[in-house]
């Protein structure tokens, strides 16, 4: 018990025996008794009073420092490292993390050198599926060394897109092709690495994705034209490169010219009369017919539709894509609409042109 007789001064305190203090001295002894007892009931408590290595200033504003970096200032990235249990780096991190990297792509491709994949072979998934067999092969169970790139079709394509890219790969599936891979295509100055690097996401995700459409859309595709999709968004993401990119790349990718713009949507023209809906790809190749003279307006010049091929960029003028050939009226307004359109359209090219 204490008693006040003046503003913020103590002039005698109680002890817990009853005894009446009034020395200076004594109170501030059974004071600091007192909290000692208070801290000693809570170790928390007691291990920051010890931590206290200062004189406290009653007549200065505190401050905070945060310890977590040696500035004192807080910031994320300091309290992610200050929290987070650090551990050796993966020797697949150079592999699957780089600059350029596609999100979905690392991403997948992670979650394959961790096996955290909904494959049929973890307990999971195997109280929901009746089967594990894989739908890509359906013969063998399927596991993550089955899946990326044992045999039948992911091997297959996966032997397609590694010869596009000049890599000698090894008789080798799963992780043991991952570690491979980090130890042989991870040179950060080397065009053919950053190549390989990209190929390998690529065919897994691509991989990963016809799978569960089998499983989930009852959807197929074959090979070919999975292969063909790849190597389109191969091609797509070296368009994309901003640094130098060496000759025999630009030669075996056909980049010699191409630009990619803002649009990533083909052009959809209409028939001016029927209103029929032909959808074109911005890098195929058109060619436009001319209009037998003294027909006037109501002359329909013909518009036969290439696809160009993935590598050479040549058309297919044997077999255009569907036989596509679309009457167009000879309008400047109709004229002026394709070619806005086509100026805006992204570069593209059809892969694998049947």
């Amino acid at each position: 018990m204490q008693h006040r007789y003046s503003r913020n001064r103590i002039t005698n305190l109680t002890d817990g025996d009853g005894n009446v203090l009034h020395d200076q001295e004594e109170i501030g002894a059974e004071a600091v008794k007192y909290y000692k007892n208070i801290l000693a009931r809570q170790p928390e408590l007691q291990e920051i009073w010890n931590s206290i290595n200062f004189l406290p200033q009653p007549h200065k504003e505190d401050t905070v420092i945060w310890q977590g970096n040696i500035s004192g200032k807080f910031s994320i990235s300091s309290a992610w490292e200050y929290i987070r249990k650090k551990k050796a780096q993966s020797p697949l991190a150079d592999l699957i993390w780089f600059s350029g990297h596609v999100p979905r792509y690392a991403f997948t491709l992670w979650l394959t050198s961790r096996e955290r994949l909904s494959t049929m072979d973890r307990p999971h998934v195997q109280r929901i599926m009746s089967t594990n067999v894989c739908v890509l092969c359906r013969e063998s169970p399927e596991t993550h060394g089955h899946l990326f790139f044992e045999r039948g079709y992911s091997r297959e394509l996966w032997e397609v897109i590694a010869s596009k890219v000049h890599l000698n790969i090894p008789n080798m599936n799963g992780i043991p092709l991952l570690m491979w891979a980090a130890t042989n295509c991870t040179g950060k100055k080397r065009f053919g690495h950053l190549l390989s690097r990209h190929a390998l996401s690529i065919a897994t995700y691509f991989v990963w994705q016809e799978r569960n459409r089998r499983v989930f859309q009852n959807q197929w595709k074959t090979c070919r034209t999975l292969t063909g999709e790849a190597l389109h968004q191969l091609w797509t993401l070296l368009l994309q490169h901003t640094k130098p990119i060496p000759e025999w790349a630009m030669n075996d990718w056909n980049l010699q010219g191409a630009e990619l713009s803002s649009s990533a949507v083909p052009v959809h023209l209409a028939h001016p009369y029927s209103g029929q809906e032909v959808s074109v790809q911005p890098d195929v190749q058109v060619q436009l017919a001319r209009p037998s003279s003294g027909q006037g307006d109501s002359a329909q010049p013909e518009v036969q539709v290439h696809p160009a091929h993935p590598t050479t960029g040549q058309g297919d003028s044997s077999q255009p894509r569907g036989d596509v050939q679309v009457q167009i009226a000879r309008s400047m307004v109709f004229w002026a609409e394709i070619a806005v359109s086509f100026r805006s359209a992204r570069a593209q090219p059809i892969c694998l042109a049947e």
